[in-house]
């Protein structure tokens, strides 16, 4: 080969590595996101399929979430020893109010303290209040047949997060 094909094809290379790398662009890193984040985001996902599962296979839609709840609290351990719950279920003129978050909260509409682990029923209303630790937590229901709110908390030695969900 002489010299100026050589020159070429040496210039032909260097062209296609700067093109090479200006179409590569940057590569951004995702931050992986906090158990806590990914676990809420799991239990609203997993319920609207429960709750559907549920009305699909006409079984009770109390005892099959509650079911649901229960199961999906006990996977929550292996992950996040210190996350904790409890959910309004309303289903026509009733709200079913779970807690599990392991104290007792204080449901504004009914004036009563639910004790952990026990659950209550009372008359469905556009919001209710959660009081838990000293704060309150207001559940709007939009008015739908079946609808499902959810408080989540979870603590560790720097921070605790509380978070309310919506499915349905």
């Amino acid at each position: 080969m002489n010299k100026k094909a050589q020159f070429y094809i040496l210039t032909a290379l260097i062209l296609i590595l700067i093109a090479f790398g200006l179409v590569q662009g940057t590569k951004t890193v995702q931050q992986a996101k906090s158990t806590f984040a990914e676990t809420t985001e799991n239990l609203a996902r997993e319920s609207a399929i429960a709750i559907n599962q549920a009305i699909y296979s006409q079984e009770d839609i109390d005892a099959a979430y509650l079911k649901f709840f229960r199961n999906f609290m006990a996977y929550t351990r292996t992950k996040d020893t210190q996350f904790k719950a409890l959910y309004a279920l309303k289903q026509g003129k009733t709200i079913i109010i779970q807690n599990q978050i392991g104290e007792t909260v204080t449901i504004k509409e009914k004036g009563t303290i639910l004790e952990n682990s026990a659950n209550t029923t009372i008359t469905a209303q556009p919001t209710i209040t959660i009081t838990y630790r000293n704060s309150q937590y207001p559940l709007r229901f939009n008015g739908n047949e079946i609808e499902l709110r959810i408080l989540a908390t979870t603590q560790n030695e720097n921070e605790k997060r509380i978070k309310t969900l919506e499915v349905g």
